[in-house]
């Protein structure tokens, strides 16, 4: 009887406003559908950020420790200039440790 009641509910509900009720169908078939796929293992291995660069940029020679100095170099560009530039933001990073 309760699930009666729901689906008699639906038409109601897709008799008066019948772009909702194509809408609510849609999203109900979609997601018998999805519900019907087969979730596939999925498999990855960590790559060290210095191989990753060799491999993409091959003519590049940069050492995990340069790449660390420079983005340090530029946190504190970042915090030097955005409280003038965007003091919004800064409240922001503030309020999440950045």
């Amino acid at each position: 009887m309760n699930k009666l009641s729901k689906y008699l509910s639906l038409i109601k509900f897709s008799f008066f406003q019948p772009k909702h009720g194509v809408e609510l169908f849609q999203t109900y078939r979609q997601t018998n559908e999805d519900s019907k796929q087969t979730i596939l293992p999925h498999e990855h291995s960590a790559m060290e950020i210095e191989k990753c660069l060799k491999s993409l940029f091959p003519e590049l020679d940069t050492k995990k420790d340069n790449l660390l100095d420079q983005t340090k170099k530029l946190d504190i560009i970042r915090e030097e200039h955005t409280p003038t530039i965007f003091p919004e933001l800064d409240l922001i990073w503030k309020n999440y440790g950045y």
